[in-house]
């Protein structure tokens, strides 16, 4: 059930429930983690990792997106809608739900989501077969069907450090 729920592997919800339940200390989980390669002490060893899996990474900053094994060639500072607009339905897809319009802060019409969907996937570089994962929930909604463990979201604390986002 964690694994569905967070978006992780097997491993990992095994080493994070017994966290969870007190039965090992922060830095056990943190080691444990680690030792399987979970977790890696170098943010670009743990954003290559995740890459090396094939599924959808975002990675906060700098702004960079890869899907299959590839980076996505796009520039996303300069896209800061449709950037925000991945994050999110990325964020939603890994928790097993659709991004609302109203979740994307723009006051707009009810076809504001369809709208940056229709833009993203026809950027030069986007790739179709991730194009092909986007469909349209209800009243507008949009949601990533890719199972959660194919997600993998990293926020940048600092410029050393990557955080692994899990729900």
């Amino acid at each position: 059930m964690w694994v569905r729920l967070r978006g992780v592997s097997a491993r990992r919800a095994v080493v994070d429930v017994a966290a969870a339940l007190d039965l090992i200390t922060p830095e056990t989980r943190r080691w444990l983690l680690r030792e399987l390669g979970e977790v890696h002490a170098d943010p670009d060893e743990a954003i290559a990792a995740a890459v090396a899996t094939g599924g959808l990474v975002l990675v906060e900053r700098p702004r960079t997106a890869y899907w299959a094994g590839a980076d996505i060639p796009v520039e996303w500072q300069r896209r800061t809608a449709l950037w925000d607009y991945l994050w999110k339905l990325a964020q939603c897809g890994k928790s097993g739900c659709a991004i609302d319009p109203n979740e994307l802060g723009a006051e707009g019409p009810p076809d504001a989501a369809v709208k940056l969907k229709s833009r993203l996937i026809n950027l030069p570089g986007f790739p179709p077969d991730l194009a092909q994962h986007i469909h349209r929930a209800d009243r507008g909604a949009q949601r990533l069907d890719l199972p959660p463990q194919q997600i993998r979201l990293f926020e940048m604390s600092t410029l050393e450090v990557a955080r692994e986002w899990t729900t």
